[in-house]
């Protein structure tokens, strides 16, 4: 079957289909984060309580959805502002070209030089009147990117704990087991 078809059943019943495909919006992704960053510690007491960790693995999957769609919504963010200032970042970088390629002509009309890419840069460094926006707009983008990773990073460690939890309950029958033989 096709790829393009293989959804197409599930695409008719459509109330169903856009639960499925449906991304929560995050108003504010700073509160979200800060929500999520702090992992609710298990009182050793409660290790062996099973309706605790029950709970404690309900809070990490719902937490770990989250986290998830949080790290989905900062991504679309930073791929709609990559996009939005990719224009203007063209724009700068042809004002430097042309700047360049007319002091070239200038300089040297005999001989034709080639315009290398690191020579473009090199003259959006010299520009002030380029340099401070091609700056802040590179530095938008390495936040951006840094605020992605620990998005991305926050949701992993939700999904592992999840997992550690779930490990934990699946081995507390054979620890409940344990303590019950031990000679006293």
């Amino acid at each position: 079957m096709p790829r393009s078809r293989m959804f197409e059943p599930a695409r008719r019943a459509s109330s169903a289909w856009q639960r499925v495909i449906e991304v929560e919006k995050i108003e504010d992704p700073q509160a979200e984060y800060d929500a999520l960053k702090d992992v609710v510690r298990l009182p050793v007491n409660k290790l062996f309580d099973r309706h605790a960790l029950q709970d404690q693995m309900n809070e990490a999957s719902a937490n770990s959805h989250r986290a998830r769609l949080l790290f989905l919504e900062i991504k679309k963010r930073a791929e709609q502002y990559e996009r939005a200032v990719r224009p203007e970042l063209a724009a700068l970088r042809r004002t430097a070209l042309k700047r360049l390629t007319d002091w070239v002509r200038v300089q040297d009309a005999s001989r034709r030089k080639t315009v290398t890419d690191e020579m473009v840069l090199d003259q959006l460094a010299d520009s002030p009147d380029l340099v401070a926006r091609y700056n802040e707009v590179m530095d938008n983008l390495g936040e951006m990117a840094q605020v992605m990773g620990a998005a991305e990073s926050l949701a992993h460690t939700w999904r592992d704990r999840m997992w550690l939890l779930q490990k934990m309950a699946d081995a507390l029958p054979k620890m409940a087991r344990e303590r019950e033989e031990e000679p006293r």
